[in-house]
């Protein structure tokens, strides 16, 4: 088992390869491992921004997927991350990742 400052430091890097790398396979495992390891506030704000952001529809849906699983073990979300979400979705020209991203929202409104 690591130190939780190499966890953290490790959990840091792969945020930001999942932010800012040109290759959606490199951030699409990026995000894998992320999903692998203790939910957090960090990592669910980089799958929100993933959500928000990414322009790769494969990315958007495994962190939609990854938001779902987390459930409520990351702690609330706020309501201007909320809001800025269902802006998002109404731009959402994929069906799946809007209906999969509003019953996530709704889940989260009602816990």
């Amino acid at each position: 088992r690591t130190r939780p400052a190499a966890d953290r430091q490790l959990r840091d890097v792969l945020l930001g390869v999942l932010r800012s790398d040109d290759n959606a396979g490199v951030r699409r495992r990026a995000l894998s491992v992320l999903q692998e390891m203790a939910p957090d506030p960090a990592i669910r704000a980089a799958l929100i921004e993933v959500l928000l952001h990414d322009a790769n529809p494969g990315l958007r849906v495994a962190a939609v997927n990854a938001l779902q699983a987390y459930g409520r073990t990351a702690g609330a979300v706020d309501e201007e991350t909320l809001r800025r979400l269902e802006q998002r979705l109404t731009r959402e020209d994929n069906d799946f990742i809007r209906l999969r991203s509003e019953a996530w929202l709704e889940e989260v409104r009602f816990q």
